[in-house]
Order: structure tokens, then C-alpha cells, then sequence
């Protein structure tokens, strides 16, 4: 495997990240719900990182059952960002049953990318990874009209709250 200078700043910055989750893990820090987000942060950006040097190494041709893992899990990053947030700033908070809707684009992208590449055979795959412009980005009419649902539900959301 021929690893280029971008390949190795890849893999320092995902064993950065990945080593800063682990100092978090401690026990002294562990306990702090901040710090189990900020744990989950890091642990998703590291993955996205991965899904680019996957690509850029050459090893997702190798290995695609491994392709499109790291956005997958990327996805998970904003939400649990955003409750990192609102756990520095609100003092009593706690995980509760309705944060769970962070997830939900996981979970709809997840479905999609299934139908449309997990359980495709292995030849299907290759030629998916080979025709792929960007790396982590499925070429998909089911994406994309998931995509234009989920705005469309945005945009009626926020005009819902808006009026009240």
C-alpha cells in the first residue's frame, strides 16, 4: 500500500481524535454527560476521516464492504454535537428518550444505503466505487429523493414554529 503526505496527515488526525476520546474515557472525566458526547464527537469525526482515507489509499476497492461505513457514522456527528452544546450550557442536563431524533437521518440514510449498495453483490459494488465522483458520496435517485423529503419536511417545521 503507497501511502501519500494527505494519507498520512489523514491518519495522525484520526489517531489524534481517536487518542482524545480515550484521554475523555478516564474515569476522573468519564462521568460528566459533556464528556461522554464529546466522546462521541470525536469517535464520528474519526470515523468520517477514515471513510477519506479509506478512499484515498486505495483500500475501499480492496475491501468494499468498508465503503460508506465512515459517513454513515459521520452522520451521527451533528447530533451528538449539538447535544454537547446544550450539555455545557444547561447544568442539569441528561440524555432523555426524545434526543434520539438526532439519529433519524443515521437511520433513513443507513436504510438507503443498504438497499442501494450493502446488499448488492460484490461485482455491483466495485462498479459503484469506481464510478463514484466524490469519496463517501452515493449517486442515488432514493438519496436524493430522500434529501428533497427531508427538506421539505425542514422548511414546513420551521414554518410551523414560527407561527406560534
Amino acid at each position: 500500500m503507497y501511502l501519500t503526505l494527505n494519507d498520512l496527515i489523514l491518519l495522525t488526525s484520526i489517531i489524534q481524535a481517536l487518542s482524545l476520546a480515550t484521554f475523555l474515557l478516564l474515569p476522573s472525566n468519564i462521568r460528566l454527560v459533556s464528556n461522554q458526547l464529546l466522546v462521541a464527537t470525536l469517535i464520528f469525526f474519526a470515523a468520517g476521516l477514515g471513510e477519506i482515507f479509506l478512499y484515498s489509499s486505495g483500500l475501499a476497492l480492496e475491501h468494499p464492504n468498508l465503503a460508506y461505513l465512515g459517513t454513515l457514522i459521520g452522520l451521527l456527528q451533528a447530533g451528538t454535537l449539538f447535544l454537547y452544546a446544550r450539555a455545557l450550557m444547561c447544568r442539569e442536563f441528561r440524555l432523555r428518550k426524545e434526543h434520539l431524533v438526532h439519529t433519524l437521518l443515521f437511520w433513513v440514510v443507513g436504510a438507503i444505503f443498504l438497499v442501494e449498495y450493502y446488499l448488492q453483490p460484490s461485482d455491483v459494488k466495485l462498479r459503484i466505487l469506481n464510478e463514484r465522483d466524490h469519496p463517501g458520496v452515493l449517486t442515488s435517485p432514493l438519496l436524493a429523493g430522500a434529501g428533497a423529503v427531508t427538506g421539505f419536511l425542514f422548511i414546513n417545521f420551521l414554518t410551523v414554529n414560527a407561527l406560534r
